[in-house]
């Protein structure tokens, strides 16, 4: 990671812990919408989906939603080896408060996600720090969705975002994955 590269992260990260609490709702409703709306979000069977926190676009909204339409849904799981992976919920209520703070799932080997459950019209939502316009990512730097989404190819990869966590272009490495669309308050990119 470049000084650069630090420096615009600190900076949108402040940023966004500088935002109103009913900000961010007002936001994450108008980006919810768009996104359930959306052709992979209708079509899909399996979501695999974050739980918000540190002022990231709410979820709760996306995995009720998810889950009263009978899809099913997982959440993430930063396992102790740096690796993530995700396992099926039937309510929040099946997370704990696990690494970083995050509301987590509990690990259950049978509720993993796993290839025999990848199909061509799951989607995965990606939250992140950082966007740019040619759908690259920046997220925390510890690299787990990066590495999680390589294993997968093909998933559908939608990144939710605020408006303010757009630029114009960020220096992309070669592990990187690219975002298929960003959904912020103002629309699809």
């Amino acid at each position: 990671m470049t000084d650069m590269e630090d420096d615009i992260r600190k900076q949108i990260l402040k940023l966004r812990t500088s935002k109103s609490p009913e900000d961010i709702l007002r936001k994450s409703a108008i980006i919810q919408d768009i996104l359930i709306s959306t052709t992979e979000y209708v079509n899909t069977k399996n979501i695999l989906c974050y739980a918000d926190c540190r002022g990231e676009v709410k979820t709760g909204g996306i995995i009720d939603d998810a889950l009263n339409k009978g899809k099913k849904v997982f959440l993430p799981l930063c396992e102790e080896d740096y690796s993530m992976n995700f396992y099926s919920i039937d309510s929040m209520e099946d997370c704990v408060i696990g690494h970083y703070g995050i509301t987590e799932p509990k690990a259950c080997d049978e509720k993993r996600f796993s290839q025999s459950d990848f199909t061509r019209d799951t989607v995965i939502i990606v939250p992140g720090v950082v966007f740019d316009r040619n759908h690259n990512r920046m997220g925390y730097s510890k690299g787990y969705y990066d590495r999680f989404l390589a294993r997968f190819d093909g998933i559908d990869k939608i990144a939710l975002a605020f408006e303010f966590q757009i630029v114009d272009e960020i220096c992309a490495n070669p592990w990187d994955v690219l975002m298929d669309k960003i959904i912020t308050e103002n629309g699809i990119i």
